[in-house]
């Protein structure tokens, strides 16, 4: 399982007034509605264990911290994972750094993942550990990012929030 350590929901929250709905026209809002209505319900439940809201709304803000780091603002992100937290949260944490996700299932041709790639133009890639091997070889020329690396990793409530001011709901 994906923790952050004993760190309880308010603290990865960090729920200062004003703060709060930050993704409202997102579709975001409704993982940060639930993060702070139902920090300790069960959200989501993969093969490795259950996640509450608290601790996914964490794990997708880590993810965007990661992402916006990388400059995926605008730009695609291919996520070539199986489904599962990891592949979940990276998709969302995709739209908290103010880009937008494409789901490659690991099954698809090389070619026809290579070309769906070229048609992105210049796309950050994100495979789980499972189909990292995969991911490097059908996406040669590019840097491949591990989900479960940029899980739990540091979060930038001032970045994220900055990005989200400026996301407009299409």
């Amino acid at each position: 399982m994906y923790t952050r350590g004993a760190m309880e929901a308010e603290q990865v929250l960090d729920l200062r007034v004003g703060v709060h709905q930050r993704y409202r026209h997102t579709a975001l809002c409704f993982l940060e509605r639930g993060a702070l209505m139902h920090p300790a319900k069960v959200a989501v439940v993969d093969e490795v264990g259950s996640y509450t809201y608290g601790q996914l709304f964490g794990l997708v803000r880590s993810v965007g911290t990661a992402l916006a780091k990388a400059n995926v603002a605008g730009s695609p992100v291919i996520v070539f994972a199986e489904k599962g937290v990891p592949a979940l949260a990276t998709m969302l944490g995709t739209l908290a750094a103010g880009g937008f996700y494409v789901p490659v299932d690991s099954t698809v041709p090389a070619l026809r993942a290579g070309l769906i790639a070229e048609v992105l133009g210049d796309p950050v890639v994100v495979a789980d550990r499972a189909c990292q091997s995969l991911a490097r070889e059908v996406f040669s020329d590019r840097d491949v990012l591990v989900a479960e690396d940029l899980l739990g990793g540091p979060i930038d409530s001032e970045r994220l929030d900055a990005i989200a001011r400026e996301t407009v709901d299409t």
